[in-house]
């Protein structure tokens, strides 16, 4: 009969548990890449309002890269990679991105206080019934959707990322529009 350690069974559980959260972290499995492309149908748009009740369009966003992160504040992984997204809004803070998290199915109340204890300086909107969630097919917590700049969906990615990684930062990069420098970088550049 085997022997086994008082607990063991226990733990099992814990660490199948923790993987699961840790793997979609440490795993780039779509050859290098951050996440693979989106091969589903278009997604509509989408407005929902904001903590203060004003209404945020997906529309008003076209020209920007659109990082919409479908979150919950009772969800663990979802709670975990906020503060990397907060990061990566401001590591593109000069540059058209915009990071946009969608509070699923919670009250307004509720996500203003979890915002008191972890401050955000991203736009929080709300999806109180879920109906955007299910539209945009977050069939579980969190899921990213990337939508480029015409407003195309490019990455539909279920789960937790590092949104801190350099790998990330780059498939991000590269669907940046091109703009051109502002005016006074354009007359230096030209020696002027």
């Amino acid at each position: 009969m085997p022997v086994t350690h008082p607990g063991s069974a226990m733990r099992l559980p814990a660490l199948l548990l923790l993987l699961s959260f840790v793997t979609p972290l440490a795993a780039a499995p779509f050859g290098g890449a951050p996440f693979a492309p989106y091969k589903g149908d278009p997604l509509p748009s989408f407005t929902l309002p904001d903590l203060d009740g004003t209404p945020w369009s997906l529309e008003a966003a076209r020209g920007q890269v659109v990082v919409v992160n479908f979150w919950a504040t009772w969800c663990p992984p979802c709670v975990a990679e906020m503060p990397a997204l907060d990061r990566l809004q401001k590591k593109f803070a000069d540059q058209p991105l915009k990071v946009v998290a969608v509070n699923v199915g919670e009250e307004p109340y509720d996500v203003a206080l979890f915002l008191r204890q972890v401050p955000l300086d991203l736009m929080i909107l709300l999806d109180g019934k879920g109906q955007t969630s299910k539209q945009w097919n977050a069939r579980g917590l969190p899921t990213t959707v990337v939508v480029d700049a015409e407003g195309r969906v490019r990455h539909h990615i279920p789960g937790m990322r590092n949104w801190d990684s350099e790998a990330v930062a780059e498939a991000l990069r590269a669907l940046l529009p091109d703009v051109a420098p502002p005016p006074a970088l354009q007359r230096a550049a030209a020696g002027g």
